[in-house]
């Protein structure tokens, strides 16, 4: 028995995929950033899967985008491509955002 996220998972379910079935689930789990156990699970209760690239490329973006506005904050003569380079990542990152949320 085990306990995930709260909840006592008591029964065990064995059956047989193709190689390429069970490549196809790991990798379908992984893109998910979760485990096939889980995915199979999300998938049979009706539950929305999305990849969670987004969520990792909004995550790359906010560090960035952090990241240049201290340099901005720190520097006596910011040079002005820098705030428009700023302003740019932070436009992305608000409709990449605004996307993920519509998901």
């Amino acid at each position: 028995m085990t306990i995930k996220e709260g909840v006592l998972l008591d029964e065990k379910i064995i059956f047989r995929v193709t190689k390429e079935e069970a490549d196809q689930l790991r990798l379908n789990a992984k893109e998910a950033n979760m485990t096939p156990s889980k995915y199979i699970r999300q998938k049979l209760l009706g539950g929305r899967i999305s990849k969670n690239e987004s969520q990792s490329i909004l995550k790359e973006l906010y560090i960035l985008g952090r990241k240049i506005d201290h340099l901005i904050n720190q520097s006596v003569d910011h040079a002005p491509h820098m705030v428009e380079t700023f302003d740019k990542l932070k436009a992305c990152f608000e409709r990449l955002s605004h996307d993920s949320q519509e998901d």
